[in-house]
């Protein structure tokens, strides 16, 4: 992954206002793992917008901006998303509507024109809306419903009213409107859940269903009906996938759907932990798939908890990383590393020296057939083991061979040439 961190298509304004609005409200609210968090302070500060209304962030591309709780926005932040939205971007506002700004100074219309509707509610912190359900229509019709959970300020509606070509897109308590869509703008007076872990015995995904209907998790369009994107396939499968910027893939078991019993609290108890292990034992481990898309690959694989892969336009393997397996197929091709599985097998390009060395890491007693990168010269390549000291092994057909044994497995190695 080059040490960088992943890409993603969605940028979440970090609501630094929650815990002075509701004490008992804070960063559980943030817990949504499939986009990155900015400030508005440094949003302000950082991006810029470009054409195509992506927001540009030092060497990251963002889509779609999202403020999940914005009362009292920073000056300049609603100029911003109308920005973005007239030139192609996504914009969402979940909660509150904001009345003034952080300077005190009124900016309720302006909001209102960014997502046209009027919101005049009498509540100015909000309507108690514990019990009621969330109700999606017209292009959101297949969204599930929602309901709302406890009273706090987080969970409280919203109502507005819609302006001529604005779409009605979500309504709670059968009638009162707390869901529209403006173009590339969207509001939602509410809070939209996310368990990611069907803490209540069941899982809850709104706030994915919102953003993937506007387009905020788009595929690469590399397979026809089928949306490949990371977090698309993350919210949809048995797996977590990130992408990174020097192309690498990785993919790990999701253990989204499995229900939290811990009992809380500051410290760990073995025996107590044993003993939640033991009534809701963790899901398996296993990593099987056949013909799996993600990001632009079609994969086959078999292994347990982490895969990782970095493959460039001819169908080369430049790094591959996999636990209790023996090799992968990857877009049709078949990469054979072992007769059996290997506890670990990772090679990747070094950090240090990308050009002309390759790290080798094995874990396990075997042979084993590492691809070479065609830049490699064979007549002065060696493997030397982390003293330096040369390791037996030989380049066969555009492939390293070498015989792990108890004495080099687990330890480093580097191929230099």
């Amino acid at each position: 992954t080059g040490h960088l961190h992943r890409d993603v298509d969605v940028l979440v304004l970090y609501p630094m206002n929650l815990v002075a609005v509701e004490e008992r409200t804070g960063s559980w609210v943030t817990q949504y793992g499939y986009c990155n968090f900015i400030t508005a302070e440094k949003l302000l500060e950082l991006a810029k917008i470009n054409e195509k209304g992506e927001i540009q962030i030092m060497d990251k591309k963002y889509t779609t901006l999202v403020s999940v709780f914005e009362p009292l926005p920073n000056k300049g932040l609603l100029d911003m998303m109308s920005e973005v939205a007239e030139k192609g971007g996504n914009v969402l506002w979940f909660g509150p509507p904001p009345i003034i700004n952080y300077e005190g100074k009124k900016c309720l219309v302006k909001w209102e024109n960014l997502f046209g509707v009027k919101y005049n509610s009498p509540e100015i912190q909000g309507r108690i809306a514990v019990g009621m359900r969330i109700d999606f229509s017209n292009r959101m019709k297949d969204i599930p419903s929602q309901y709302i959970l406890s009273d706090f300020m987080v969970d409280r509606i919203y109502p507005v009213e819609a302006q001529n070509g604005t779409s009605e897109l979500a309504f709670c308590d059968n009638d009162l409107l707390v869901g529209t869509g403006k173009g590339n703008a969207w509001f939602f007076g509410f809070r939209p859940r996310d368990d990611q872990s069907a803490s209540l015995g069941y899982e809850t995904r709104t706030l994915f269903e919102i953003l993937d209907n506007v387009g905020a998790y788009p595929s690469t369009a590399t397979f026809e009906g089928i949306n490949d994107n990371t977090e698309h396939v993350s919210r949809t499968s048995d797996y977590l996938a990130t992408r990174f910027p020097n192309d690498a893939t990785v993919v790990v078991r999701h253990y989204y759907s499995h229900r939290e019993t811990w009992a809380g609290g500051f410290s760990r108890d073995a025996e107590e932990d044993a003993k939640a292990l033991a009534e809701n034992p963790l899901p398996s481990a296993d990593i099987e798939m056949e013909n799996f898309k993600v990001n632009g690959h079609d994969v086959s694989y078999k292994g347990i908890l982490t895969m990782a892969f970095r493959i460039n336009d001819n169908n080369e393997l430049l790094a591959f990383h996999g636990q209790n397996c023996d090799g992968v197929i990857i877009d049709g091709k078949e990469f054979k590393f072992s007769d059996k599985a290997l506890d670990n097998i990772t090679f990747a390009p070094s950090l240090e020296n990308a050009d002309n060395e390759l790290m080798v890491y094995i874990e396990g007693i075997s042979n084993v057939h590492i691809p070479l990168p065609v830049s490699v010269n064979t007549g002065t390549a060696k493997l030397v083991n982390q003293n330096g000291k040369k390791v037996k092994s030989k380049m066969d057909s555009g492939e390293l061979v070498l015989e792990v044994t108890s004495k080099i497995s687990g330890q480093w190695l580097t191929l230099k040439w």
